[in-house]
């Protein structure tokens, strides 16, 4: 027993199983879905309850009396105010600068020269590397 169970390729089987529980659950869907609802009966109801029909009554008498409507507003002449003359030159105006930025910072201080660094040193030749 013990050879056929480390001969079963465990993964095949895993995957047979998901494919029979998916058909079992494509096979049950339509059943596990509810009922249709009932429909309405066939005589028709009306949706509000009818209105009694009484005479009509006059209106009651108002408290206060109703306020006057306001006059109608005429419009009102603006007045003539002068007009003023337009330049004939343009005037000239100062270069764009931004106004709300702060002052630029003070430069940097020079720094001090570095001494260059020695080259490495030159491969070894051929002739150091002797096998045998």
């Amino acid at each position: 027993m013990e050879p056929l169970v480390r001969r079963i390729r465990w993964g095949n089987v895993a995957a047979a199983g998901v494919v029979v529980a998916l058909v079992a659950a494509l096979v049950v869907w339509p059943r596990l879905a509810p009922g249709d609802p009932p429909l309405p009966p066939v005589q028709a109801r009306p949706v509000a309850p009818p209105v009694p029909t009484t005479p009509a009554r006059e209106p009651a008498p108002r408290l206060r009396p109703e306020p006057a409507p306001a006059p109608a507003r005429q419009p009102q002449a603006k007045p003539d105010r002068p007009r003023k003359a337009k330049r004939q030159e343009p005037r000239e105006r100062p270069p764009r600068t931004p106004s709300r930025l702060a002052p630029a910072p003070p430069p940097a201080p020079a720094r001090a020269p570095v001494a260059p660094t020695p080259a490495p040193a030159p491969p070894p030749g051929p002739s150091e590397f002797v096998f045998g």
